[in-house]
């Protein structure tokens, strides 16, 4: 049986043209990365020049002063937790050895990718976050052909996010290589498959247990599901049994990115960037963007396409607190929020409004009731 190697390990060893051969492989994956980063410095940009530059409406529905303390609390240990991963494995290096690492380009690929957080509700409205956090509601407009309504009010919370990103999205390849290590420490000839295998079933019950207290304490709630599929469906602390799953085949995926280099330190992206005749700032400039488009092209694969499967299919929506629904349906608005009775609304299709007569009367309920009372 194989056995698995370090990040760093030598798994290929490019000579003659073999290496002639993959060097235009580095060429879609810096393409793919320099599109990605126009699309989202064009649509920052357009975004904190444009109206949607606020905060997202809060509601009327109240909140315990013990709630939001608690929720300032967290967000700034999160940001504060990211910005000692953004000094550990970006800065620290450019300072003191003048170098912009692998891990320094995965991570800022990383922070650029959550630019595409907003994807959760690109054609429904299944995901949000309380809209206490600090924000600037969101730019989810600027994302080419996102369709959900009124997702220029998403409470896109910048410091817990931005955190979050650094110590979940990036950390998750870290943590990955530093429990496969481990697990190979403990059984000596395991496979890479097998490896993989303990760091799926652990980020699977990591991820569980995280946001199940996140949904417990509002500090985010998956509004859309599909019942049958979830647990506490009806309840405002409801869980998707899948999201799991999709954020363990992400993780073992950015794990992966870091795990597999050659003995150069090089991903699948960069390799063949030493035959370019560029000069070194242009050859990192062009790993740079390697790494950025495998990581957003992964993030697209591996979690956006097989979470909005789910999310077309969502049949669920119980009461929410406005501070949840955040003036993107319901109460307030023209939309009634998405269930088993509303068809999901679409660019500028027909749409159902919350008083909307047709709706049963549990339905027409729960588009306003104040805070969630199960």
């Amino acid at each position: 049986m194989k056995t698995a190697a370090p990040p760093t390990a030598n798994v290929w060893s490019p000579t003659g043209s073999v290496t002639q051969a993959r060097s235009a492989t580095i060429w879609p994956w810096a393409a793919a990365g320099a599109a990605s980063t126009f699309v989202i410095l064009r649509g920052l940009v357009a975004w904190m020049a444009g109206p949607d530059f606020t905060s997202s409406p809060k509601g009327a529905d109240p909140i315990s002063d013990t709630k939001l303390l608690a929720l300032h609390c967290f967000e700034g240990a999160v940001f504060a937790a990211g910005l000692v991963m953004v000094w550990r494995y970006l800065l620290r290096p450019l300072v003191r050895q003048r170098t912009f690492t692998f891990d320094g380009m995965l991570l800022v690929a990383v922070l650029l990718m959550y630019f595409y957080d907003p994807l959760d509700n690109y054609f429904n409205y299944t995901f949000s976050y309380n809209a206490h956090f600090l924000n600037f509601a969101s730019w989810a407009r600027e994302i080419p052909g996102l369709q959900a309504p009124n997702q220029r009010f998403f409470p896109e919370p910048f410091l817990v996010m931005g955190g979050f990103y650094a110590i979940f999205m990036f950390g998750s390849a870290v943590f990955g290589c530093w429990y496969m290590r481990r697990v190979a420490a403990r059984r000596p000839g395991a496979s890479n498959l097998r490896l993989f295998v303990h760091l799926f079933l652990a980020v699977v019950i990591i991820d569980t247990v995280v946001e199940n207290v996140f949904m417990r304490t509002q500090f985010a709630a998956y509004p859309g599901v599909v019942h049958s599929l979830s647990v506490f469906a009806g309840k405002y602390y409801q869980f998707p049994l899948y999201e799991p799953f999709i954020i363990a085949t992400f993780a073992c995926g950015m794990t992966a990115v870091r795990w597999f280099r050659d003995d150069r330190g090089r991903s699948l992206a960069e390799r063949g960037s030493e035959t370019l005749r560029i000069g070194g700032r242009a050859r990192k400039g062009l790993r740079f963007l390697a790494v950025t488009g495998l990581v957003h092209t992964w993030f697209i694969v591996g979690y956006f396409v097989p979470y909005n499967f789910f999310a077309l299919k969502a049949d669920t929506f119980p009461r929410m607190p406005s501070f949840l629904r955040a003036g993107i349906c319901g109460q307030g608005t023209d939309y009634a929020c998405p269930g088993g009775s509303v068809p999901i609304p679409h660019g500028t299709s027909l749409h159902i409004t919350p008083d909307d007569p047709r709706l049963p009367t549990d339905v027409r309920a729960r588009q306003g009731l104040s805070g969630p009372k199960d």
